[in-house]
């Protein structure tokens, strides 16, 4: 009743389209953001976690790609409206850097930031995400950035492959994500088209989204890009138009 009236309630992600898509947002589950290198995941992903850290949910931003610093330096750079290197290089003006970090504090108060190392094993760093849920009182919506660069250590058994290992990982979040009854966000580098996920973690996935900027979609406005639904387990596909604004270093629906 409440879906067929629109009233189903999710986690926002600040995507209007993408959260009609998921029947009100973020829920229960496991959800891949597949994509080439350099294609925005980490920005997206970010994006949406400052989102809901503002909205006043709990967020847990694990990064085995990137340090707390640069991440924060993207949040900054998008409250700004400039570019991440400009906050990362000191060229920005320290008194419009300490306004915008005025700005990021709501965001702050409700993001932890978890940077991890080759010695992080996957049951460590859910460990320290449960471990914040207490001291929150609430299960946060986990973006995991990015599942290839998680060691094999910890896992029950070492996988024999990186598909095996994508799919010993993608399991596990899946399973976390049942348990604790919150949203996993994992971050994937594939090009899927031509180079699918393994068919284990396409099975563990209640989600997969693939972000491809569009060829020849770079402009004076920004980078045109799409969000593809590939997989949705319980609701029908769909592709968001995007634009990537690089100047001001966000995401935002055509």
């Amino acid at each position: 009743m409440k879906r067929h009236r629109g009233q189903a309630s999710g986690v926002p992600t600040g995507l209007p389209t993408l959260d009609e898509a998921l029947f009100g947002g973020l829920r229960s589950g496991l959800y891949l953001l597949a994509g080439a290198a350099s294609s925005g995941k980490t920005m997206l992903m970010k994006q949406m976690a400052d989102h809901i850290a503002l909205h006043q949910t709990p967020v847990v931003y694990v990064s085995w790609d990137m340090t707390g610093f640069e991440l924060w330096a993207r949040s900054i750079a998008r409250l700004i409206g400039t570019e991440p290197q400009n906050v990362l290089s000191g060229k920005m003006e320290p008194r419009q850097v300490a306004e915008a970090n005025k700005r990021y504090m709501p965001i702050s108060n409700m993001l932890w930031t978890i940077e991890c190392s080759l010695d992080s094993t996957i049951d460590r760093v859910m460990t320290n995400v449960e471990r914040i849920a207490g001291m929150s009182g609430r299960t946060p919506v986990v973006f995991i950035d990015h599942i290839n660069r998680i060691p094999a250590g910890g896992l029950p058994n070492p996988p024999r492959s990186s598909a095996e290992h994508q799919t010993l990982i993608a399991y596990m979040l899946k399973h976390w994500s049942k348990e604790w009854g919150g949203p996993v966000i994992a971050a994937v580098p594939s090009d899927i088209g031509d180079e699918r996920l393994p068919e284990g973690a396409e099975a563990s996935a209640d989600v997969i989204m693939r972000l491809k900027p569009e060829p020849d979609g770079t402009s004076a406005n920004g980078i045109r890009s799409s969000l593809q639904l590939l997989k949705h387990r319980n609701g029908t596909l769909a592709t968001i138009p995007l634009r990537f604004y690089d100047q001001q270093a966000r995401f935002a629906e055509e």
